[in-house]
């Protein structure tokens, strides 16, 4: 089976989503190219070299560029991701009698941004990603199949910490023009280290290390000790040993266990607005309550382990292409 994964890129955790999945079904036979469109030439080259021993990257802008591409591929299945590019894909699929799904990675949008339901009529398979074990009844009721945000526990993997350095990503279109600068002064105020991922830029304050958008950010989770951002992104630090805080479009405190639920709201829409006076107040205590937040950082990296394996994640998505094309593994 030859699969095409099709995403219109972007500076969030969507993009790296595809990625991994699609390294991770090469791994287990099966053959899955990506497809960016509308990626700029400086993301072209650093996702290039990050990728090249994860999983063949292409790129085409244009409904003609990305068939010239499935035809070189040989491509069987259309796995699209984001709703940006559905018209193509179902033209394409149409043309060349190829089955597509869609993996829709927010709530909203996904008929509304194309005007044509559809499109999403004729998938033949939709997934949303889940960030907590218990799936929600809703996606079922859609029609959807609920599969959880993997993981790759072997590139995010926890190593030797050393003060307090805090790691946030920011992702595009997922977060509040006010949570950036709110959570630089809450930093400065304590003297933290902070590192950050974001492709906006502002003038250094305190300790602060800017590093643009990155195609992967293990290397950074490893050596942190609290992750902040959204979604797949605090996933991706609590498997490296951070404890997490959700800020996004709105600030929805620590991550940590509440009573019936495996996780909270990771999606970074619920909450205050960012406020640096509450990261302020939260950073302050995990730097000054080392027990508690040892404690999250233990619980964070079993919570990721337990029920976002990247390997079980991919083993259902390849079940559900078999479903498809059966009997075309390899």
């Amino acid at each position: 089976m030859r699969v095409i994964m099709l995403t219109r890129f972007r500076c969030c955790s969507a993009t790296n989503h595809a990625i991994s999945l699609a390294a991770a079904l090469n791994r287990q036979g099966v053959k899955t190219a990506v497809i960016f469109s509308h990626c700029p030439p400086g993301a072209r080259k650093l996702y290039s070299d990050y990728c090249r021993h994860k999983v063949p990257l292409l790129f085409a802008d244009t409904e003609a560029e990305i068939d010239l591409v499935i035809e070189r591929y040989r491509g069987e299945l259309l796995h699209l991701h984001g709703p940006d590019l559905l018209p193509e894909a179902y033209h394409l699929a149409r043309q060349r009698r190829l089955p597509y799904g869609v993996t829709v990675h927010h709530s909203t949008g996904a008929t509304g941004a194309t005007g044509r339901p559809d499109y999403l009529a004729d998938a033949a398979f939709l997934i949303k990603p889940a960030l907590a074990p218990a799936f929600p009844g809703p996606a079922e009721r859609e029609g959807a199949v609920s599969i959880p945000e993997g993981i790759d526990l072997d590139e995010f993997v926890p190593a030797p910490k050393k003060g307090f350095r805090v790691t946030y990503i920011a992702e595009e279109g997922y977060s509040s023009a006010d949570a950036l600068p709110a959570l630089q002064k809450a930093a400065g105020l304590i003297d933290l280290e902070l590192e950050i991922i974001s492709p906006q830029m502002l003038p250094p304050h305190g300790k602060v290390r800017f590093h643009g958008w990155l195609p992967g950010s293990a290397a950074l989770l490893k050596h942190s000790q609290v992750v902040v951002g959204r979604g797949r992104s605090l996933l991706e630090g609590m498997a490296c040993g951070n404890a997490a805080l959700v800020l996004g479009e709105r600030y929805g405190g620590i991550v940590e266990p509440a009573a019936g639920l495996p996780l909270p709201d990771l999606s970074g829409r619920s909450g205050a607005e960012p406020c640096y006076r509450d990261l302020f107040y939260d950073l302050a205590r995990l730097w000054k309550e080392r027990e508690y937040l040892d404690h999250l950082q233990q619980w964070g990296r079993r919570q990721v382990r337990e029920n976002f394996d990247l390997r079980l994640a991919a083993e259902m998505t390849a079940r559900l292409y078999l479903k498809l094309l059966p009997g075309r593994f390899f």
